[in-house]
């Protein structure tokens, strides 16, 4: 039993008797490794579309999730799905942006990711007179 060398025969020896391995993982866990992948990256203007995907590790699998934004109180409306899609970015949209894993022994919550979208340039919106 060379991995069981620094753990107690007894421990050792119920390992071999029941054949688990000392660096299995666990049968069931609350979900963990919660995170945010934003799709695409890199600055976002006005206008743009943005997805953010939630995964997290868990056995039983996740259930559901829950999208949630950095000082409102809540949930947001319609996101308990992985991905939350914010169409047509404007400024009110700026700010972090979270999620929760859930599944029958736990939850557990993501670090948040700043959704940062700056504002058009004059340029950019054309030829428009100034009044």
């Amino acid at each position: 039993c060379l991995k069981c060398i620094v753990l107690t025969s007894n421990y050792c020896n119920y390992m071999q008797d029941h054949k688990v391995s000392a660096l299995s993982p666990s049968i069931s866990d609350a979900p963990r490794h919660t995170m945010v992948q934003v799709n695409p990256r890199g600055a976002m203007t006005e206008g743009d579309s943005v997805t953010l995907t939630c995964s997290s590790e868990g056995a039983p699998a996740v259930e559901s999730f829950a999208w949630f934004r950095e000082g409102e109180s809540g949930s947001m409306p319609d996101s308990f799905k992985p991905e939350l899609r914010l169409w047509s970015l404007d400024y009110r949209d700026h700010g972090e942006y979270f999620c929760v894993a859930r599944n029958s022994l736990g939850t557990d919550r993501s670090q948040p990711v700043l959704v940062n979208i700056t504002c058009k340039s004059i340029s950019a919106i054309g030829n428009t007179e100034l009044h």
